[in-house]
């Protein structure tokens, strides 16, 4: 009972905050809501700040700490293949091996040869590795004189350790760690330890010549053990245990020394992390990151320790830093809005005045309202709205006056008086002078030509239609003049099909016959072409007339495509090359229209370029249903 009347309190109590907010200004609304959705989940935000921060720091230390070690690795690779090449060129010396190898007394001569070439090439590789300490070959021949500090006996190392391991071993090579100079510490004022390699000389088939030693100071063949940078150093230290678990590291490292760990600790740990573990590892009841790189050739790991909990330490102070100043900029953003949503609502209160003006009918109306913001862009979209609409008026109008200027340019093409008397004179001619039989075709093809003249209704034609209006126009041209016009239809048969504009055609004919036919009072030729191209369908109007010249050519290209009305237009009986042009670009669109071309005392030649899909005819219905509302 008392859960349902929980809900039910809970339940008004919503219905309660939903009503008053229904009933609150826009302006309040905005500033509420701006204040609800950003207060509350902004707690939320901050934990999960806080915890991505964390993830981030640990992924960031995990990743650097493989980075280092990384580089650790590559670097003493390096210093172990430049021990290598030493040791390649020092075997590679057949001289030298020979010369170690003698079984005859050596004379002073021999030696001073010996010291002069083999010596002293040896020293020049080793002053061309500055990080090198010392190069030295131990040799089995007392024969030959020690040469220091190049060549030394056998003698002086059979107590050392590494003499006797490898010496009594199929290995190779020995390396040994972190240690002293036998031959030379004695002589110097502060011990060095170095990392050597003491490798057999078992070349060429020759055997117990002697082992040649390549060292390196332990700080520099472990250069980034020894030499971490400060802001490292405070919170990580790195080292390297070697098969015999062993471990080695900056004795001097200060975080080693700040914290006092135990190293004995440190290093068991590593050692069972050898076993597969690594990354996040708990190290005296603290998290660390541990990393480590196995170095094959050493037989060592080489680790990095990394200690997350200084570095963690300030995530706390940062959350309550964040939260603290999320609120005051909420306080202050909030005052900010409220003058801001002021303002943009009286812009929104212009655009709807402006409406009601267009409400009215007045599509001039200057929307009194720039900006980048929304409200900006919905008045900049609306003068774009109204001008798209003038524009398609003014388009419609001059739709209509264009059919109009055809009709009128047609009628005046086809029944001016000069035409039809020069066409009645001629059917008189033919009734006194032949039989009447050709009579009736010749009234036939003006009777069908009148009709399509005249027949405006619709605007649209088959270009079967166009080309049956041609025919017809060509007979009554051929009875006109004495002169013959061939006509040569060159149309693709599914193209016959093909609708286009009413009357686009024989004003070209007509300007062929005119322009450049007539003033040739012979025989010649009209071809019409029709083909595909792409999209586009191309019809081609050419006559074997006159033709024109370049500058002829160019004035008439000129008047075409003006967007002024030139008055070379006005003087012709036809529609006019003009007129197609902008009646084809009104109705297909800007990049269709009308080209002509032309050679003097050769041919003209229009091309119209058409739309190969276009649905016209249900274009213009639409357009007069529209027009008729």
């Amino acid at each position: 009972m008392k859960m349902y009347k929980l809900r039910e309190s809970i339940y008004l109590l919503v219905q309660s905050i939903i009503s008053h907010f229904k009933s609150m200004s826009l302006l309040k609304k905005l500033i509420y809501a701006y204040m609800f959705i950003l207060a509350i989940p902004i707690i939320g935000f901050a934990l999960y700040f806080f915890n991505d921060y964390k993830k981030n720091i640990n992924e960031k230390l995990l990743q650097q700490a493989y980075q280092d070690v990384d580089n650790i690795k590559n670097d003493i690779e390096h210093n172990i293949e430049t021990f290598n090449r030493i040791y390649k060129t020092i075997i590679s010396n057949r001289e030298l091996m020979n010369f170690i190898d003698t079984k005859e007394e050596v004379t002073t001569k021999e030696l001073l040869e010996f010291t002069r070439t083999h010596v002293k090439e040896i020293e020049r590789i080793q002053f061309s590795n500055p990080d090198l300490y010392r190069i030295r070959i131990f040799i089995e021949n007392e024969k030959i004189l020690e040469r220091w500090p190049i060549i030394y006996h056998v003698s002086r190392i059979e107590k050392e350790s590494w003499y006797t391991k490898l010496k009594e071993s199929n290995a190779k090579q020995y390396w040994i760690f972190n240690h002293q100079d036998v031959l030379t510490h004695l002589e110097e004022s502060q011990p060095i330890f170095i990392t050597s390699l003491y490798t057999k000389i078992t070349e060429y088939g020759k055997d117990g010549l002697g082992f040649i030693e390549i060292s390196m100071p332990t700080q520099t063949f472990f250069y980034y053990l020894y030499n971490q940078n400060d802001s490292d150093e405070k919170n990580s230290f790195m080292c390297f245990i070697d098969s015999n678990d062993k471990i080695y590291f900056d004795f001097e490292n200060d975080f080693l020394k700040n914290n006092n760990l135990n190293i004995q600790n440190i290093k068991n740990k590593l050692i069972e992390s050898k076993k597969g573990q690594k990354g996040f590892l708990e190290l005296d009841n603290q998290k660390v990151i541990a990393v480590y790189q196995y170095i094959d050739v050493l037989d060592t790991y080489i680790y990095k320790i990394i200690y997350v909990k200084d570095l963690l330490s300030n995530s706390k102070d940062m959350l309550n830093i964040v939260l603290i100043t999320s609120f005051i900029l909420i306080f202050v953003l909030s005052i900010f809005t409220y003058f801001i949503t002021s303002i943009i609502l009286k812009k929104l209160k212009l655009i709807i005045q402006s409406m009601r003006e267009v409400q009215k009918g007045n599509l001039n109306i200057e929307i009194p309202v720039v900006g980048n913001d929304e409200i900006g862009e919905l008045a900049y979209n609306l003068r774009l709205m109204l001008k798209k609409i003038n524009d398609l008026i003014k388009v419609v109008l001059k739709k209509h006056k264009l059919t109009k200027d055809a009709q009128i340019s047609a009628l005046q093409s086809q029944i001016n008086a000069h035409f039809i008397y020069n066409v009645l004179e001629a059917i008189k001619m033919m009734a006194e002078i032949q039989e009447a039989y050709e009579i009736s075709d010749v009234v036939t093809s003006l009777g069908k030509l009148m009709r399509y003249s005249m027949r405006w209704k619709i605007q649209v034609v088959k270009l079967q239609e166009e080309i049956e209006y041609i025919k017809n126009y060509i007979k009554l041209i051929n009875i006109r003049y004495d002169y013959q016009v061939y006509l040569n239809i060159d149309i693709e048969s599914d193209l016959m099909q093909y609708e286009i504009l009413k009357m686009s055609l024989q004003p070209a004919v007509e300007n062929a016959i005119k322009h450049g036919i007539n003033p040739l009072e012979e025989d010649a030729v009209i071809r019409i072409k029709s083909y595909r191209e792409d999209e586009k369908v191309i019809i081609e109007i050419s006559d074997t007339g006159i033709g024109m010249s370049l500058e002829k050519l160019h004035e008439v290209r000129e008047n075409i495509y003006s967007k002024e009305n030139k008055e070379f237009v006005k003087k012709g009986n036809g529609i006019g090359l003009k007129n197609i042009h902008e009646r084809i670009q009104v109705f297909y669109g800007e990049e269709y229209g009308l080209e002509i071309m032309s050679k003097e005392n050769c041919y003209t030649k229009v091309r119209l370029i058409l739309p190969y899909y276009h649905d016209l005819r249900r274009r213009l219905e639409d357009e007069e249903y529209f027009n008729s509302r």
